[in-house]
């Protein structure tokens, strides 16, 4: 697999600013023993308490000198330096135990060691007991899992499934730390709903996730570091908590080259009172487009005149006062408001193409592939509370977003 100039850039210089936890994996210990579980899978295990309590980590399966150079390679070339040959050393189901007794001894599993799946190709599905809560450096770089059960899961390290193709993810509400790189480069995951435990998204957690498309924020996030979405194509609406005092460089621009080229975000919603800090050199949203952002009620003009986001010229700002949803602007009405059952979205003569609801988090709850002047739409399905109605024209070039109201 190769990796283009730029990422691998991004990767030396990840490693380069904090990436020292990966100076481990230049002389990665040997697993101590090795227990066949109840599938007939062979598992390697690391001693990682020789006295009471005893514990062990699941560590890599084999001894290839391949598997004990320093990650993240260059080339991913055969015959050059750094190429990891994929390993097929398990089948799609993996089923890790919460314990196992080597010479009479009975271990706790604990912890997935750093890069004990890394490229390990064929396995499907991994199920991890409750005892174990570090998922480690690397330790599944580059594999094949697409789904995972980690109930107890507090650690998730450095790029633990970089390159993993997870279909979903159900992070575990005791999560203390999700590390950076986490999730990157993750062509499957949809949708990403982050615990209220977590307050800070790390630098590149999911970067280049390209069919990420639904973010849930979690209420007391206080910062979004650099990169965390940066080139999710998917991505158009996101909501910003209100605790959320820092958004680092690039973190929702999308695309290769000068910053904010193919930028992909739509709408903002930010739930701030204050304006986050952000970097005063390198943009943190793209500068290409047109961004909608809709700032909590009497704040525009604090947002428009604050550091950094007022050199944003493609900001419109749209202020969300209670009591103010059924404002009309340009040519689009919405009514009744607030709504209970039934949604009328009017135009002035443009036809629409489709009409698509959005909660305050982000998640898109309701699409409707509408082709007139007007449109009803059933929303009883939805829990009372506020929405974003993003309505786009059959031209495709304009779309309006309302905030409406569900009772």
């Amino acid at each position: 697999m190769k990796r283009t100039f730029f990422t691998t850039a991004l990767f030396a210089l990840l490693l380069l600013c904090g990436g020292a936890a990966w100076g481990q994996t230049y002389s990665y210990p040997p697993y101590d023993f090795t227990s066949v579980n109840a599938d007939g899978d062979t598992l390697y295990y690391r001693i990682t308490s020789s006295a009471t309590p005893y514990t062990v980590a699941v560590t890599r399966c084999h001894d290839s000198i391949y598997h004990t150079l320093h990650f993240p390679q260059v080339a991913y070339e055969a015959g050059q330096p750094g190429f990891v040959y994929p390993v097929y050393d398990y089948d799609s189901l993996i089923t890790i135990p919460s314990s196992v007794t080597h010479d009479g001894i009975e271990y706790t599993v604990t912890a997935i060691d750093n890069e004990a799946f890394y490229e390990q190709k064929g396995m499907h599905t991994v199920i991890l007991p409750s005892t174990v809560t570090i998922i480690d450096t690397a330790a599944f770089y580059g594999s094949t899992v697409e789904h995972i059960a980690m109930p107890n899961v507090t650690h998730i390290l450095y790029g633990a499934f970089t390159g993993a193709p997870l279909s979903s993810v159900d992070i575990p509400e005791c999560i203390v730390e999700i590390g950076d790189l986490a999730f990157s480069s993750n062509h499957s995951l949809r949708q990403v709903d982050i615990p209220s435990s977590i307050t800070v998204l790390r630098r590149s957690v999911f970067a280049f996730c390209d069919n990420l498309s639904v973010v849930n924020l979690p209420e007391h996030l206080v910062s979004i570091e650099d990169m965390a979405f940066y080139d999710c194509p998917q991505l158009k609406i996101i909501t910003i908590p209100s605790e959320v005092a820092y958004i680092g460089t690039e973190a929702f621009i999308g695309g290769f080259g000068t910053y904010g080229v193919n930028g992909y975000l739509d709408t903002l919603i930010m739930k701030c009172e204050i304006p986050p800090q952000m970097y005063d050199t390198i943009p943190s949203f793209q500068t290409n487009k047109e961004l909608l952002v809709i700032v909590p009620c009497h704040t525009a003009e604090t947002y428009q005149t604050a550091p950094i986001w007022s050199n944003y010229s493609n900001f419109t700002y749209q202020e969300d006062c209670v009591g103010v949803e059924d404002y009309e602007k340009e040519n689009v009405q919405m009514y009744p408001v607030p709504c209970h059952d039934v949604l009328h979205v009017r135009g002035d003569g443009s036809r629409f193409c489709r009409i698509e609801i959005y909660d305050m988090y982000g998640a898109l709850v309701l699409a409707d592939e509408a082709q007139d002047t007007e449109t009803a739409l059933d929303v009883s399905g939805l829990p009372a509370g506020a929405y974003a109605v993003l309505v786009v024209e059959d031209n495709g070039q304009r779309q309006h977003v309302r905030m409406v109201t569900k009772q």
